[in-house]
């Protein structure tokens, strides 16, 4: 089924695109969630506690994991709805955890890549 904010088909040969796609897609979204961590962490001025990061990591990994997310849900619907085979809004609060860790990595990542170029 095609909907009008569906990219379903666009990637596909208007059939159900094949697995390998899908994790193509998943990834792809993992790691521009990477990148905005990593570049919230360089971009964030100052030397910062690790709890400082942690704490500001989290506000914005939530942030960002929901907006992704989100634009995913809409863009690409039969991708990310399932998740990891969990369904529903525990699914959706099982993937902004995953995607908030991964941002905190991404902003550690940052801090320590800002550290090195700026000494």
């Amino acid at each position: 089924m095609f909907s009008i904010f569906s990219l379903h088909n666009v990637f596909g040969d208007g059939e159900r695109d094949s697995g390998y796609r899908r994790v193509i897609r998943m990834w792809l979204l993992v790691l521009v969630n990477l990148i905005l961590g990593i570049a919230f962490g360089f971009f964030h001025k100052g030397a910062e506690s690790y709890r400082d990061i942690l704490r500001n990591g989290a506000i914005g990994g939530v942030i960002i994991s929901v907006v992704l997310l989100g634009l995913s849900t809409v863009l690409l619907p039969d991708e990310i709805a399932s998740g990891f085979g969990i369904v529903g809004v525990f699914g959706f609060l099982v993937l902004i955890l995953v995607f908030v860790v991964i941002f905190v990595i991404g902003a550690f990542a940052g801090d320590k890549l800002e550290h090195v170029i700026r000494k």
